[in-house]
């Protein structure tokens, strides 16, 4: 992941500011292709994958997504990050299946 070899980068360079990740569980692939073209951002293969495979299906992407999006917070967690900032889109039941999902494991 991109951000552990940012984070090693900084703590070489004795940088002592915490730096925060962002997840954004992706459930909606028209969504995630705007914010790409705005940003200029790139993508894991598998997270590619995801999108491919289950953008014509709401409900395949919504779970797809919140996996992929748990999997990144449980790599996170366990690797002592300074913690985690969560983007819902304003959405209750997406931050409501990261909480489920996480709630025995910190």
């Amino acid at each position: 992941m991109k951000f552990f070899r940012f984070v090693d980068d900084y703590r070489i360079a004795e940088i002592n500011v915490p730096v925060i990740p962002g997840i954004m569980p992706v459930i909606n692939a028209a969504q995630i292709r705007r914010m790409v073209t705005m940003c200029g951002a790139s993508f894991p293969v598998r997270f590619q994958k995801i999108i491919h495979k289950y953008e014509d299906n709401k409900e395949a992407l919504f779970d797809a997504g919140m996996s992929y999006a748990l999997s990144q917070i449980i790599d996170l967690l366990v690797s002592d990050i300074d913690g985690i900032h969560l983007y819902t889109m304003n959405n209750p039941l997406v931050a409501r299946k990261i909480c489920e999902g996480i709630r025995h494991i910190i």
